[in-house]
């Protein structure tokens, strides 16, 4: 699904991002007074947003917020052309991400020289946004209309990580609090982007999401899930193995070359899979550069704890 409807208040739109359907998802919140988009997607994803509110019957003049749920580039990076078009909304962020909106030249850098200059066309940019259409989230309730949104912070990922719930449809829209799936590969990828993450906050933060009993996780990366403690204990299950597969590699004497190397060849031996079978976004994005930046994420936390 490019674009729909995934539960009675909260559709999807598929940003193709990366130039692949199913790898990057923005939310709309609907209610009888307002709307709200959650995420943005990378900048050249912007029309393909609009597009997608306009396919879900919501209007540009509607949408009242734009919650970021943290500054990385896949979240945030249309920002400054959405809200170009948006012209009630508000950008609503965690505190601690606004100076990040607000000159935003490091993010660029960082995720160019993370995913590679070839990647650029499919990044984009993210420009400086205004300070008065930014406003720090707070844990509270933003009223729609018959439905509200309650943000919550969810550090791990970053520590100025925050999701939504909403509680009328009993779901989450989780950000990167939850692990990175796709169709073609059967196993969870933890979204350890360095250099803040933190596998005890990641960890609490799933158990906080959790705690809501939600019955649908609308994730980016990708699509909306069925909710239930299998699911969880699964997201619970990633996070904590591959700290310890990483931590032994690192004890090992290993360098992030050869423990991505090590990962992604005990990931592929358990489900089966050869690299080579796999489509372009698969093999190419999630099993290789995604998945040696979240090695360095883990490295990362155990080097601040040694």
């Amino acid at each position: 699904m490019s674009c729909g409807w995934v539960s009675r208040h909260i559709g999807l739109i598929d940003t193709l991002g990366y130039g692949a359907k199913e790898a990057v998802a923005v939310y709309v919140v609907k209610g009888s007074e307002g709307a709200a988009l959650i995420d943005a997607g990378y900048s050249p994803s912007w029309e393909r947003v609009i597009k997608g509110l306009r396919e879900l019957g919501v209007g540009l003049e509607e949408v009242n917020y734009l919650f970021l749920t943290h500054f990385h580039l896949d979240h945030a990076g249309a920002s400054h052309k959405l809200l170009h078009h948006l012209p009630n909304a508000t950008l609503i962020v965690h505190e601690g991400a606004i100076r990040h909106l607000i000159d935003p030249s490091r993010l660029v850098d960082a995720a160019l020289a993370a995913f590679g200059d070839d990647l650029a066309p499919h990044i984009g940019d993210l420009k400086p946004i205004q300070p008065e259409r930014i406003e720090p989230a707070n844990e509270t309730r933003y009223r729609l209309g018959g439905v509200d949104l309650e943000a919550l912070f969810t550090p791990g990922h970053v520590p100025s990580h925050l999701s939504l719930y909403v509680e009328a449809d009993e779901a989450v829209v989780t950000g990167d609090a939850v692990n990175v799936r796709y169709s073609s590969i059967p196993f969870p990828l933890p979204p350890a982007s360095p250099p803040y993450y933190d596998v005890d906050n990641a960890l609490k933060s799933l158990e906080r999401i959790r705690a809501l009993r939600p019955k649908i996780l609308c994730t980016p990366h990708y699509g909306a899930r069925v909710a239930g403690d299998r699911l969880f204990e699964e997201e619970r299950r990633a996070i904590s193995w591959w700290r310890d597969e990483v931590e032994r590699m690192m004890d090992e004497g290993m360098d992030a070359e050869q423990i991505t190397a090590g990962m992604r060849a005990k990931l592929l031996e358990q489900a089966g899979l050869k690299l080579q079978d796999l489509d372009g976004y698969a093999r190419d994005i999630l099993l290789t550069r995604l998945l040696k930046i979240s090695v360095i994420g883990y490295m990362g936390f155990f080097m601040r704890r040694r």
